[in-house]
C-alpha cells in the first residue's frame, strides 16, 4: 500500500506527514514538518507519520509485543494498571471497567 497525501475513509481524512524531513532536515524543513503535525492534530486529531521509524525498529516492536502477549496471564499481570492515570501496563479484558464501576 502506498500513502500519498492522506488516508481516506468515508468519514475522515487522516493527513500523512513525511517525518524524515523532520528527522534529517534543516531548521526550516523541521519547522514545516512540525507545523503539518500540529495542524493535523488540531484539525483532525490524528496524523499518519510516514518514514518515522526504521522498519527494523517496527519489526522489533511487533516481535516484542507478540512475545509479551504469548506469556501466561500471571506474568502479564505483573505490569497491570493500578490506576487509570498514565494508562500504562496490562489490563485483563473487562477487569478495569469492573474496578472503575465498583469504586464509583
Amino acid at each position: 500500500m502506498t500513502y500519498t497525501d492522506s488516508l481516506d475513509s468515508k468519514e475522515i481524512v487522516i493527513p500523512v506527514v513525511d517525518f524524515s524531513t523532520f528527522a534529517s532536515g534543516d531548521p526550516i524543513s523541521r519547522r514545516e514538518c512540525a507545523n503539518k503535525i500540529l495542524e493535523a492534530f488540531t484539525t483532525v486529531g490524528f496524523v499518519y507519520l510516514s518514514n518515522a521509524l526504521p522498519i527494523e525498529t517496527i519489526d522489533t516492536a511487533f516481535s516484542l509485543s507478540k512475545e509479551f502477549f504469548a506469556k501466561p496471564v500471571e506474568d502479564k499481570m505483573k505490569v497491570e494498571w493500578e490506576s487509570f492515570v498514565g494508562k500504562r501496563g496490562f489490563v485483563v479484558k473487562g477487569l478495569f471497567s469492573v474496578r472503575v464501576f465498583a469504586s464509583s
